[in-house]
């Protein structure tokens, strides 16, 4: 099924594209019309939750061969109707959108997913998150700045493995992209957290709202806010996030930094901003898992300052180097802080995935074993077992505060293990190759037409 999904997204979004439709709204037209076949099945079944929509709103055989402009008007009907559904407004394509898409090939595309999803098809949690991933890697290769709104599966796998798992607690994302870290985490059977997420667009908000109640979290508050300045009050058990780099803070004119970690070192920039309301906002016992650029790992000044206090206080627990070009569109090395707010660390495991996984077409990735060998190594590590193994070697050093206080506590793996940059380059296949140069020539072609345009805007 979700191959046939991705020949209709390949299909018909250049089509789209041909039409005047944005890329965004592109996406934005599958996600209404799959929450509306989800709406609309799970009605057919009996589900309470969306027995609103009434039959005549729902899309079924008789629909979709209808005329096309009748189609449209019937889409244009229910869309309405489920938007007066009090905790799923504002959740669809815009109206003015549907009206300016072409008759036919909205009937065309709508008669596509139906008979697709129509027959010998589960809407289980499993299959929901697989259409989603198919949706992201299509339109993570075309939409500007994907990185503003995706977070790679191995990422996520990464990111949300790094905490010990619990059942239940507060769960927050103060930078909430599409939902997937915060749904990663609490998805397990059983579970019982008290979800809060940010987001600081109306689409991420659309996404994440969608996404919670095809996934079955119907109850998690999402809303756009101002990132820093919220939940003043608050504490949060877990906190994970992927905060936006290298922005300056653009905060609410009567923002007052009110924690500590936010009133000692808030305004360098966007992600050592959210790096300090998290920190401000973790419970007594609090966890934390939260990308920051690696630049963050060995700058001086007051980031240097910040890693002290991380370090000293006891707080930083691990931290985990990942390669560069991981995220969609960026070619930003990173890496995750792992921080625990009930503890007296006096010593950091610092793990080197720089060199782990493989580049395939313009962007690194990370495989299931690698994401699960940097899991183990943390949770042993975590269980006060040595790290012996072989394969475990080159990946991990284990430093006290005062070997960190000599190097200014710089937390770069290769600061102190310089056997970690004497493995041979890996040999990549010419097709890998090539692909990888066609990836660059794309990014060349779309930063050349960027600069065009800013040309254009010169008087």
């Amino acid at each position: 099924m979700n191959q046939r999904f991705d020949y209709i997204i390949r299909e018909y979004t250049p089509l789209l594209r041909q039409k005047g439709i944005d890329e965004l709204y592109c996406y934005e037209l599958f996600l209404t019309l799959l929450f509306w076949l989800y709406i609309s099945d799970q009605a057919d079944q009996g589900n309470s939750n969306w027995a609103f929509l009434d039959q005549e709103h729902r899309i079924d055989k008789s629909v979709t061969k209808s005329p096309a402009i009748v189609l449209k008007q019937h889409v244009e009907k229910s869309i309405a109707v489920i938007e007066t559904k009090k905790n799923i407004q504002q959740l669809c394509l815009n109206k003015e959108i549907i009206q300016n898409l072409d008759a036919e090939l909205l009937k065309t595309i709508c008669h596509k997913l139906y008979t697709t999803f129509s027959f010998n098809w589960v809407w289980s949690k499993s299959n929901i998150a697989n259409l989603f991933s198919t949706l992201e890697l299509y339109f993570s290769s075309t939409i500007n700045a994907p990185h503003r709104i995706f977070t790679p599966r191995e990422v996520v796998n990464l990111l949300t493995n790094s905490l010990p798992q619990q059942k239940k607690g507060s769960l927050y994302d103060p930078f909430c992209r599409d939902n997937s870290l915060l749904l990663s985490y609490a998805g397990t059977e059983g579970s019982d957290f008290n979800i809060t997420a940010n987001v600081d667009n109306e689409f991420s908000y659309r996404l994440s709202r969608i996404k919670a109640l095809m996934l079955g979290a119907p109850d998690i508050d999402i809303a756009v806010r101002d990132i820093i300045s919220s939940h003043p009050d608050r504490k949060f058990d877990f906190i994970l996030t992927n905060p936006p780099f290298g922005e300056l803070p653009r905060h609410e004119m009567k923002y007052i930094p009110s924690g500590y970690w936010a009133s000692s070192f808030c305004d360098i920039s966007s992600e050592i901003d959210i790096l300090c309301h998290s920190l401000d906002h973790l419970s007594k016992t609090g966890r934390a898992a939260i990308i920051v650029p690696a630049g963050f790992l060995s700058h001086r000044g007051k980031v240097a300052f910040l890693r002290e206090k991380l370090v000293i206080n006891g707080i930083l627990e691990a931290v985990i180097a990942l390669p560069a070009k991981l995220f969609y569109g960026t070619r930003v090395a990173t890496a995750i802080l792992i921080l625990n707010n009930n503890a007296n660390y006096e010593q950091v495991l610092l793990l080197n995935a720089a060199e782990l996984g493989s580049r395939q077409s313009a962007r690194h990735r990370l495989s299931d074993d690698d994401v699960s060998l940097l899991v183990a190594v943390l949770q042993e590590y975590r269980q006060g077992k040595k790290l012996d193994r072989k394969e475990w070697k080159d990946i991990h050093a284990i430093k006290n505060i005062e070997e960190l206080e000599k190097k200014q506590f710089d937390l770069q793996f290769s600061t102190y293990e310089s056997n970690s940059i004497n493995h041979p380059p890996k040999r990549q296949p010419a097709r890998q190759v090539w692909e990888e140069i066609l990836g660059l020539r794309k990014e060349l072609y779309k930063c050349q037409k960027k600069i065009d345009q800013l040309f254009k805007t010169l008087k």
